[in-house]
């Protein structure tokens, strides 16, 4: 940076000449108007890259998307060693990540001008201030962020190319620069350096741009990388975030992916050691090989450094927001919220912004806001609020404006514990049973809640209690488990009371071993006096068909309020065959099933016939009872019914007849089944069929009576079915149409049946 600038630091031999694109080339020659306009007209193109120049021809990248580089091209002050290569020619290629071509820059050749380097293909929209200059290049839609990278190389990894050095500068298109970093080769491996400008208090103004360009005012020189390995390739980014008004610029050089410069970009340079009192626009990166002396490198002509992967943004300046306030709290307390906001990359504060902060989830969730102050800390307390303990969700976050990006964090918040207490409501007396009425039991859950003014009390919702009921004065527990708490923090269970009668103490319990918001409480206990019920079953009949089924059904109640009754559910019931109507001693019965009531207190089962040996006949009577043998809590007393009788009636019988006519005789059959039987029975609640298929024939006689269309042909003639119930027949029949049909006549087990008409 010496060299270029004269080999002094001070701002005042810092001259034009040496800044701005008009540049004076070693031989004294201006640059020309013309090439000056080409170089503006050439930059219009947008990109963001990354550029990693593999479409491009090899040579000068001059003209090649964008890219100007006069002077490499032979219109400049020079033609200097800049220029697009094949990595395979190189006598040590590329990295892997440089793909197949790469620019390869040194500075064999140095002049003194800007120009005629080699600039990116610059941004459509440029960044800078709204009052910046352009110069004579377009600027779009000013924004206030600049962002430009590249990855760099060593054609010569190995070992030093001693004089070898370039610097990178963010630039509007021919050399007005506005940030600046050099690079320089040493046997220890590669220097960097970043350079921004200082002014000074008194500060220059509006009213006197003196004071920004003399006394101490000046240049840095800031190495920022010492010996850095050249043999592996390195990225360098550029940060520029160009603030309104002077002295408030931030730029951030980053190496490698972090932040290893912070300063200010050349805006008061501009403002006042070139008088224009206004600062300029950024959008192109400009890859210089220039000295005040005009003295090259002839010795790394054709060596140098590799680019690639060049990207160049325009847009609003990213932040980054971290967390730096309370990382645990107390349910119910206050806590500080704090926030430091930074430009990103880097560590510079942004001043005057709002952060807002979100603490916990849902309908309770606090959002609180606090400003930036000059060290871009935000601050602010919040009531914690109802949220779960433990690990609690925080989000900050920062929504930006005209000039920033938003930015957010989301931290976590470690909350303790809120205690709790629960109020318990149980009946001093109860009747116990398994069905309606059933036991009510409730408990209201609560926890304290602080406020910045008083404490009081609120409901816990969604939370499990457990109601425990102990035998008095000993005996084993039993558990009924609650609902969760609704919004008034009730937990309430409805339940069949399924055990001894007696005295028992009951207790309301939250267990908050395992939640992860509240403690766990018990209430106070109370005791209940528990008392059982008599029950009574009655016993009804259907069916009952030759060789099908009988159901059997049961009604089981119990009397629990001034003779009134109420279904008994869930009670497993017996049912017996009687040796007479009139028997009522169920030990003289035999078992034939049994079912459980459901909740109408109904059960039934079916007493099939078709597998028994000797069927009982239609005529005969048989009769049923059942019994509920109570339960072994004695919560329920045992109950059997009234025995009740069914009378066996005749079957149905299906008829099918099938015929066939040849000549002038007439084959058939008529098949004689029993009728198919379906029975709906009741178990526990839930309904399902039996059915007993007509599988067995009746032995009997098959009438078969001739027709002819609606007269009477013939006389009937008896055809005595086989033992699959078919009955064969062939009869001669007239040559005109007949009709016929097979007749079965009621017997002591079957109705009469009809067959279908066969029409001929």
């Amino acid at each position: 940076m010496a060299a270029e600038r004269g080999g002094t630091m001070s701002a005042s031999v810092w001259s034009a000449s040496a800044r701005r694109y008009i540049a004076v080339a070693a031989s004294g020659l201006l640059l020309s108007a013309g090439l000056v306009a080409a170089a503006a007209e050439r930059a219009g193109a947008d990109t963001q890259g990354p550029i990693d120049f593999e479409s491009y021809s090899t040579g000068t990248v001059d003209l090649q998307d964008g890219w100007s580089s006069f002077g490499a091209a032979g219109h400049g002050c020079g033609v200097y060693d800049h220029t697009i290569v094949d990595n395979s020619t190189l006598p040590n290629g590329a990295p892997a990540s440089f793909g197949a071509q790469s620019l390869r820059i040194s500075n064999a050749v140095m002049t003194g001008c800007f120009s005629d380097q080699t600039f990116s293909k610059p941004t459509v929209d440029a960044a800078g201030e709204a009052t910046a200059s352009a110069g004579t290049f377009p600027s779009g839609t000013r924004q206030p962020h600049f962002r430009a990278s590249f990855d760099l190389a060593s054609v010569d990894p190995a070992t030093v190319q001693p004089g070898l050095s370039m610097s990178v500068s963010p630039d509007r298109g021919e050399g007005a620069r506005m940030s600046y970093v050099r690079i320089a080769d040493s046997p220890a491996g590669w220097n960097m350096f970043f350079d921004d400008y200082r002014d000074v208090a008194p500060l220059g103004s509006s009213g006197n741009l003196a004071d920004g360009c003399s006394g101490g005012d000046h240049f840095t020189d800031t190495q920022f990388a010492t010996g850095l390995d050249r043999s592996v390739p390195h990225s360098l980014q550029f940060d520029l975030t160009l603030l309104p008004g002077p002295h408030n610029d931030v730029v951030t050089i980053s190496l490698d992916g972090q932040v290893v410069a912070t300063g200010t970009t050349w805006e008061d340079y501009d403002r006042y050691c070139q008088a224009a009192d206004q600062s300029t626009t950024v959008r192109t990166l400009l890859f210089r090989t220039g000295s005040n002396s005009s003295s090259g490198v002839p010795s790394v002509a054709g060596a140098g450094f590799l680019i690639d992967n060049v990207e160049v943004a325009s847009g609003l300046a990213p932040t980054s927001l971290t967390y730096t306030g309370d990382t645990s709290a107390t349910e119910g307390h206050f806590a500080t919220l704090s926030a430091s906001l930074t430009g990103s990359p880097g560590v510079v504060p942004i001043e005057g912004q709002l952060v807002s902060f979100t603490l916990g989830s849902g309908l309770s969730a606090q959002t609180v806001s606090a400003t930036t102050d000059a060290s871009g800390i935000a601050t602010t307390t919040a009531l914690v609020p109802h949220q779960d303990a433990g690990t609690v969700p925080l989000s900050v976050s920062f929504t930006g404006d005209a000039t920033y990006i938003g930015s957010s964090t989301n931290p976590t918040m470690s909350m303790s514990k809120a205690s709790t207490s629960l109020a318990l409501t149980a009946p001093p007396a109860f009747f116990a049973s398994s069905v309606s009425p059933a036991l009510s039991l409730s408990a209201t859950l609560t926890t304290p809640v602080v406020t910045d003014a008083s404490s009081s009390s609120a409901p816990v919702v969604g939370r499990a209690v457990s109601f425990v009921l102990c035998p008095q004065p000993s005996g084993s527990c039993f558990t009924l488990n609650g609902s969760l708490t609704d919004a008034n923090g009730l937990s309430t269970v409805s339940s069949a009371f399924a055990h001894p009668v007696g005295r028992y103490s009951i207790s309301a319990t939250f267990d908050g071993s395992t939640d992860p918001r509240y403690d766990g409480a018990t209430s106070s206990v109370s005791t209940m006096l528990a008392v059982n019920w008599a029950t009574r079953v009655v016993t009804t009949t259907s069916g009952g068909q030759y060789r099908g089924a009988i159901v059997v059904s049961a009604h089981m109640d119990f009397g629990f309020l001034f003779g009134k009754y109420a279904p008994t559910a869930g009670k497993l019931v017996s049912f017996y065959l009687m040796p007479s109507p009139s028997s009522t001693n169920i030990g003289a019965g035999h078992l034939i099933g049994t079912a459980i009531t459901g909740s109408s207190g109904n059960a039934s089962i079916a007493y099939k016939m078709n597998a028994l040996a000797f069927p009982p006949l239609p005529g005969s009577t048989l009769a049923f009872a059942a019994k509920y043998s109570g339960s072994s809590d004695m919560a329920f007393g045992p109950s059997q019914s009234p025995t009740v009788g069914r009378l066996i009636v005749k079957r149905a019988v299906s008829n099918a007849l099938a015929a066939t006519r040849v000549g002038s005789t007439l084959n058939g059959t008529a098949n004689l089944k029993e009728a198919n039987l379906t029975y709906a029975i009741v178990s526990n609640g839930v309904s399902s069929t039996v059915s007993i298929a007509g599988a067995a024939l009746p032995a009997a006689t098959d009438v078969v009576q001739w027709f002819t269309n609606s007269d009477v042909f013939g006389a009937s003639f008896p055809v005595v079915t086989g033992a699959n119930g078919i009955a064969p027949f062939s009869k001669p029949i007239p040559g005109y149409a007949a009709k016929v049909r097979a007749a079965y006549g009621a017997t002591a087990k079957y109705t009469s049946g009809i067959s279908n008409v066969v029409p001929f």
